[in-house]
This record gives structure tokens, C-alpha cells and sequence, in this order.
């Protein structure tokens, strides 16, 4: 094997860059990469009316702002189906799974609305090169989420503990990434401080149960240790998110809805 790929990959902070192979154009034209659990992203009116959602762009980005506090959302387009397909996914990992699951947290992202604000939404039809498996980023000086392709269906959500990250599709990735949000505008100085500690005094075996990229830095810490505690599939879980770690997640999101 030639070790000089490895020169390829940059390593920055948040890095979640990967070395894949490079398929031509005529190769690739039908090609689907489903990450774990996942089926294949079709973007047709069945799956939408099968949720009882919409396929009113106009009314989307209505509900985006009214219900989860989100300014603008972009990439929306009418022609797109898997556009809005992905809209709804994201209203399922934002909406069900974070807000209505746990109401002590919606609570207090209603209580300081206006620094809590997600200022955007995008998206993107973009294929990153860099980012082939990447579903989406979030930018904490813009207070932005940004989807990318290739995406996919809704996935069943397993939980894959001490791999290298511990959701395993779409939805997680948005909770992951609204994660991040939630601990750049929510937690106080006190908090982050308290989850730096946390951080630092666990032992990094004792994090990599939870994923290896959690045990990175303590931002990934939280944003996987949140995204793994708001998924649907948490509660039947023979594998719960360790001490301190669990304390503090419960103690800021509250219990899940009954």
C-alpha cells in the first residue's frame, strides 16, 4: 500500500476528511453509497405524504422559523423533491427527536430565542469532494447548518457505540450538528467549563466507547454524546452514555417525553 495517501488527507480542527477512491463520471452515474442502516434516498411525494408533510416550500420555511427558530433556509427548491425530502428529515432530527422528545430543552432554547436562533439552513445540492461522506457542517461563527449530498433515506438510526462516530445516517448528523449549536448558544461559561472538565478527567478509553471521534475534543464529545442521547433508538439501548457525561446531558435536556 502506498503510505503517501495518508499526506493527502489535511487535518484541521473538526476534521472529518477521508481518502476514497475516485470513480469516473460513466461509473458513477447510478451508483449509491448508503451509509449503515440506510436506504436509498429516492425524494418522492409517497415518503412525504406517507409523514403527513408537505411539499409547499413556502410553507416549510414558515414552519422552520416558527417551530424550530430558524431564520432562513436555502437549497429549497419545487422542482427538487429529495430537497424537500431532506427538509423533513431535518424537521424529524430537529423537531421530533431533539425539541418535542424533550421539552425541558425546548424550553429553554424558547427561553433565550434570540441568541438560540439557528440563523441558517442550507440545503445544498453540493457534493464536496473532500467531504464525499459528509451530510452536513455547522459553522459556529454564522450559526448555520449546511446539508450536503450524497443523501440518502430515513435510516433506521442504530447506534453504533465505540466506532467512529455513533449515529449512523442523516438524522444523526443533524442532531450532531444541531448539537453543536446548542452548546456554542445555550450552555453558559459555567457549563462549558464544567464539560471541559468532564472532558479531561474521563479517560479516553471510557469515551471511546461512546465513538472515537467523540474522544477527539470536547466539542465532539458533546455533539456525539447528544446526538446518541436524543436518538429514538437510546431508551431500548443495552449501552447508555457513561458517568459524568450521562449526568450532565440529563441534567441540560431534561427526560425524554413520555
Amino acid at each position: 500500500m502506498d503510505k503517501s495517501i495518508f499526506n493527502l488527507i489535511p487535518l484541521h480542527p473538526q476534521c472529518r476528511c477521508i481518502a476514497l477512491p475516485v470513480i469516473g463520471d460513466e461509473e458513477r452515474k447510478d451508483v449509491v453509497l448508503p451509509m449503515r442502516g440506510e436506504t436509498p434516498f429516492t425524494g418522492d411525494l409517497d415518503y412525504i405524504s406517507k409523514i403527513g408533510g408537505t411539499a409547499d416550500t413556502a410553507e416549510i420555511k414558515k414552519q422552520f422559523k416558527e417551530k424550530y427558530n430558524i431564520s432562513f433556509v436555502t437549497g429549497l427548491q419545487k422542482s427538487n423533491l429529495q430537497s424537500i425530502q431532506r427538509a423533513h428529515l431535518v424537521g424529524e432530527a430537529i423537531g421530533d427527536e431533539m425539541l418535542t422528545a424533550f421539552p425541558s430543552l425546548a424550553e429553554k432554547m424558547s427561553k433565550k430565542a434570540t441568541r438560540t436562533r439557528l440563523k441558517g439552513l442550507n440545503l445544498t445540492e453540493k457534493l464536496r469532494p473532500s467531504d464525499e461522506q459528509c451530510y452536513a457542517m455547522y459553522s459556529p461563527r454564522k450559526k448555520h447548518i449546511t446539508t450536503f449530498r450524497p443523501a440518502y433515506g430515513r435510516e433506521d438510526d442504530r447506534l453504533f457505540w465505540g466506532q467512529w462516530t455513533v449515529g449512523s445516517g442523516f438524522k444523526s448528523t443533524i442532531r450532531h450538528e444541531y448539537a453543536h449549536h446548542i452548546h456554542e448558544t445555550l450552555l453558559t461559561p459555567k457549563q462549558k467549563k464544567k464539560w471541559l472538565e468532564i472532558y479531561t478527567t474521563t479517560p479516553k478509553s471510557t469515551l471511546e466507547k461512546i465513538s472515537r471521534y467523540g474522544s477527539t475534543n470536547e466539542l465532539e464529545l458533546f455533539a456525539e454524546s447528544l446526538s446518541a442521547y436524543t436518538s429514538p433508538k437510546y431508551t431500548s439501548s443495552t449501552v447508555k452514555l457513561p458517568e459524568p457525561i450521562l449526568q450532565f446531558i440529563t441534567d441540560l435536556v431534561g427526560e425524554r417525553k413520555p
